[in-house]
């Protein structure tokens, strides 16, 4: 979810002050931190979304005859926004790996969290497949998506944060 993004962000500060940094670089480096960090996620129905007000009564009725599956994002302000329209769910899975690899194209190296709100069938097939499109991946972390978060998105949401160094 947008917390396991700020979840790699808090684990660099760890980091951070473990090498004896001071307040002032900590948090210099923590603003390039959320700079270098980016969320993607998909939901498999936008019925929650429209039901939280997140999208309207028309937009549901149309992705949903489509079959639309947006891969969504975070603005600066933490309202979600569309990443990219992807017509099935296996496309929105892989719609969120190619927008995430080419954001890790700009580091060295990338910490990679994954969020699921079904962790044990999703995970495997996940971390698969973003190995394969991101192959600078230094470290994987897990986590099931918490119930703020899937309140608005509804069951089956899955998605990762990848953070950049």
């Amino acid at each position: 979810n947008i917390g396991i993004a700020s979840g790699l962000v808090v684990i660099e500060a760890q980091r951070l002050i473990e090498l004896g940094l001071s307040l002032e670089e900590i948090g210099a480096k923590l603003d390039q931190a959320s700079l270098n960090t980016r969320v993607y996620f998909s939901v498999p129905s936008l019925e929650y979304l429209r039901k939280g007000g997140r999208i309207s009564e028309a937009i549901y009725r149309i992705g949903s005859m489509l079959n639309i599956k947006p891969v969504l994002t975070c603005d600066e302000n933490g309202k979600y926004t569309i990443a990219k329209k992807t017509r099935g769910w296996q496309k929105s899975l892989a719609g969120q790996i190619a927008l995430g690899a080419a954001f890790a194209q700009k580091f060295d190296r990338v910490h990679v969290g994954i969020c699921c709100s079904a962790p044990n069938i999703i995970y495997s097939e996940m971390e698969a497949m973003i190995k394969e499109a991101i192959p600078n991946v230094t470290d994987f972390r897990y986590v099931e998506a918490g119930s703020d978060l899937v309140v608005h998105t509804g069951p089956g949401l899955v998605g990762y944060a990848v953070f950049g160094y």
